[in-house]
This record gives C-alpha cells, sequence and structure tokens, in this order.
C-alpha cells in the first residue's frame, strides 16, 4: 500500500479559491437574477458588467472542487484495498451526507416552509455535498485496486455513457460530468510526478482554449468541447500556480482558518444568505435593494461568510458532526 501524503497546501488554496468564488460572487450576485429572483425585477447588473471576464473562472470552480475531491481522496489512502469499507463509509456519512440532509432540511424549512425529498439529494446549492457523497461511495467498490488501467477505464466509460445521454435532459448527465472530474483528480494524485512533466504543455492549451473563448471560436461545432478542454488546461494550470502561491502563504493562520471553514462555509453561507435578504426586503423594500445593490451585495459578502465561520467552528466544538 502507498503511504498517506501529508498535508497538501496547493490543494487547500485550490479549495478555498474555488468555494470563496462560488460564495462571494456566484452566489452573492445570483439573488438578482430572474432564475433565483430573490429580488423581485432584479437585473443583474453587476455580474453583467464583469460577465466576460467572471464566466471563464466560474466554468472552473465545480470542476476544480471535485478535482481535489478526488486528488486527496487517493493521497489520504481512502480507496486502498486495505481500507474497511464500514469506517469508510460512517466517515463520509458523517461528514457529508448527514450534513447534507440536516441543513438542507433546515434551509428548505425556512425557504418554502416544508421539508420534502428534496433535502436528501441535496436542497439547493448542496446538491455538491450529496454528489460527493455518491461519488465516495462508488468509487470505493469501483476502485479499490486501483490500477491506472482501471481508472482510465472508469472515466473511458462515463465519458462514453455521457456522450451517449447528452441528447436527453436527464440528472444523470451533471452526475456523470463531475465524476469524470473527480476522477481525474484520482489518476492524477496516483501519477502525480508523471504529470508534472507537462506543466508547460498546460499552459501553453490553457491560452490556445482562453483565445478560442475569447474570440467564440467553435470546436466540433459546440462550445460543450471547447469548454471541457479549456477547464482541463486551465485546472492543470492553476494548480501549478497555487502550489508556489500556498508554500509562501501555508504558515499564515488566517489560511489555516479558511481551509479548515471552507467545508463550513459553502453547507452554511447560503442559510445566512437567504435569510439577510429575506430581512431587507421586509425591511427596506425590493426597490431600494435595487437602486443599491452594489452597497448591498458588498454588505451581504462582509456578514454572510463572518457568519459561516463562526457556525462552522461553533459546530466542529460540539464534536457531532465532522466538518
Amino acid at each position: 500500500m502507498e503511504k498517506i501524503k501529508k498535508y497538501r497546501a496547493d490543494m487547500a488554496l485550490g479549495r478555498i479559491l474555488a468555494i470563496y468564488w462560488v460564495v462571494l460572487i456566484q452566489h452573492n450576485f445570483a439573488p438578482y437574477h430572474p432564475d433565483w429572483a430573490w429580488v423581485g425585477n432584479g437585473q443583474y447588473f453587476i455580474f453583467d458588467r464583469v460577465l466576460d471576464f467572471t464566466s471563464y473562472i466560474t466554468l472552473l470552480t465545480m470542476p476544480l472542487c471535485f478535482f481535489i475531491s478526488g486528488f486527496i481522496l487517493h493521497k489520504t489512502g481512502g480507496l486502498y484495498k486495505e481500507s474497511n469499507f464500514l469506517f469508510f463509509c460512517i466517515n463520509k456519512v458523517k461528514r457529508l451526507y448527514v450534513p447534507c440532509v440536516l441543513f438542507g432540511s433546515i434551509f428548505e424549512l425556512i425557504y418554502n416552509g416544508k421539508i420534502s425529498w428534496q433535502c436528501l439529494i441535496g436542497f439547493k446549492h448542496l446538491w455538491f455535498i450529496s454528489y460527493l457523497f455518491l461519488y465516495f461511495i462508488v468509487s470505493y467498490f469501483l476502485l479499490r485496486n486501483m490500477t491506472i488501467l482501471k481508472i482510465v477505464g472508469v472515466i473511458l466509460g462515463t465519458l462514453v455513457l455521457r456522450t451517449l445521454l447528452k441528447h436527453y435532459d436527464l440528472p444523470v448527465l451533471g452526475i456523470m460530468t463531475y465524476y469524470i472530474w473527480f476522477l481525474l483528480g484520482i489518476l492524477v494524485a496516483k501519477k502525480e510526478d508523471m504529470f508534472h512533466k507537462y506543466d508547460k504543455f498546460y499552459f501553453i492549451g490553457f491560452c490556445f482554449f482562453y483565445l478560442l473563448k475569447i474570440f467564440q471560436i467553435r470546436i466540433g461545432g459546440g462550445t460543450e468541447k471547447g469548454d471541457f478542454l479549456y477547464e482541463i488546461f486551465a485546472v492543470f494550470s492553476l494548480l501549478k500556480i497555487l502550489a508556489v502561491i500556498s508554500d509562501k502563504i501555508k504558515k499564515y493562520k488566517v489560511f489555516k482558518l479558511l481551509d479548515e471553514t471552507s467545508y463550513g462555509v459553502y453547507i452554511f453561507h447560503m442559510i445566512f444568505l437567504y435569510v439577510f435578504y429575506y430581512i431587507l426586503k421586509n425591511v427596506i423594500g425590493e426597490q431600494y435593494m435595487i437602486d443599491n445593490e452594489v452597497v448591498l451585495t458588498s454588505i451581504l459578502a462582509i456578514f454572510t461568510v463572518p457568519f459561516s465561520i463562526i457556525s462552522t467552528l461553533l459546530l466542529q466544538q460540539t464534536k457531532i458532526l465532522k466538518l
């Protein structure tokens, strides 16, 4: 069995950046979007002003999160054939599924005034947690004897199946898409030294596909292939940059705090965000919120993150749940 690797500050930094981009950019501005409609007649002006820039980063956030999860799973030895499945399963239920259902139920009760089956599969933003739980359990059975051939085979099989089903509007398509990223994380962790030999190539590929996106040049008659290739080269290039940065900042306490609470911040932020929007909507009215969207989203970001961090730290002290 491979030796369990030490703490990876580069992966921790990648997770922090991805989660905080979702929290502070995607979700913090999204209530003004018609699809969310937390603020009636919201025009989503803030996000539109930088959409050409933010959309390229937004494409990477969830792939990066799933990639890092797969990478860390391998490095911590969670899938080795000597691992005990009962211990493995209990750990994942406690860390992933219980928080997903518990806080999903609380959020749905606040949001809809009732609790339904949706909390069992991840209510609203908690779909990410339910996907992770599913990936861990499935991967334990598929990849316990983790040969490179087996990992590549599962990746190719998932990719082929997704391609065959892409014309159907099925929820499983999203599950398969992010599972590919999860598997890529495991593959890279397994052969990390080999992948590092091509670091310059990743950056060149990233620049190429970035230019294609800027000039809206499509590959194969659509954007999906181009997006996927852009994401791959961008994530691999980003990880190289994060390795350099994390080595310089990992000694700071604030980095450790953000790392230890990032998972909890993702879980709690949406609950606080909705509560704050609901209160403001009833106190100052929607029109004021629309007229002062820049100030309000900034204030909400300032309050949402600390509240989420404090909630995470308090819950960690109870030792009831592992966040």
